[in-house]
């Protein structure tokens, strides 16, 4: 039974690959990086060196990688669909750089994921959702052009737009369905700051794990 179990789990699709990929924590102290200019500044200079380094695809930062916390979720608003009585949406949130889902597998369904550049502090707010969340709120249309927004809207400006639909990914546990997910990046994001970071390699992970411990501490030790 034991062994019949374990076969199972070693046969679900989590949504994401975890072949030649590195991870490691990277949580920054609240007392040197108080806001979110200068967490952005950290985790932009890091990427970009520890994708620089030979041997390494591709890199990028999360609050929490899938299957180590099942917490970070808000109460959400979504544009035309009334709250629960007493209750908000509870969309479980990722805050993450535009590489992740390419780093990490994580299939894109329709439209986009984000871009260096293009979905910055002072662009337009954009989230990518994941299948359960289009399921749920938008189940004969698509999601994409549709307004969010993390918490209560008191102005236009606190509306994002789904840009993206991505595969579910099992954050919490191998044998439960997905919990409605959404990921924003942490250049507009003001919270849940990422405390992850993945790399994927050419070859053996942990054979550039010294080497991408190093870059890291080259920007802060």
């Amino acid at each position: 039974l034991l062994i019949n179990s374990f076969m199972r789990l070693r046969s679900v699709n989590p949504g994401f690959r975890t072949d030649n990929l590195l991870t490691m924590s990277v949580a920054l102290p609240q007392q040197k990086y108080p806001d979110q200019a200068r967490r952005s500044a950290f985790y932009t200079d890091m990427i970009r060196r520890v994708e620089a380094l030979p041997g390494v695809r591709s890199a990028g930062v999360t609050n929490w990688i899938p299957l180590v916390s099942q917490g970070d979720s808000i109460g959400v608003t979504i544009e035309g669909q009334p709250a629960p009585t007493g209750k908000p949406h509870i969309v479980m949130t990722r805050v993450v750089s535009p590489r992740y889902f390419g780093t990490m597998g994580i299939q894109l369904i329709e439209g986009r994921v984000f871009e260096d550049g293009r979905d910055r502090a002072d662009s337009p707010c954009v989230v990518v959702v994941g299948e359960a969340v289009a399921r749920r709120y938008w189940p004969n249309e698509s999601a994409l052009g549709k307004r969010v927004s993390p918490g209560r809207v008191e102005t236009e400006d606190d509306w994002c737009q789904v840009v993206g639909v991505v595969k579910d990914v099992k954050q919490v546990d191998l044998t439960a369905e997905p919990r409605p997910q959404m990921y924003m990046t942490y250049e507009q994001a003001g919270f849940f700051a990422p405390r992850h970071l993945v790399v994927k390699t050419e070859g053996d992970p942990l054979a550039l794990a010294t080497t991408v411990r190093k870059t890291v501490w080259e920007v802060d030790r």
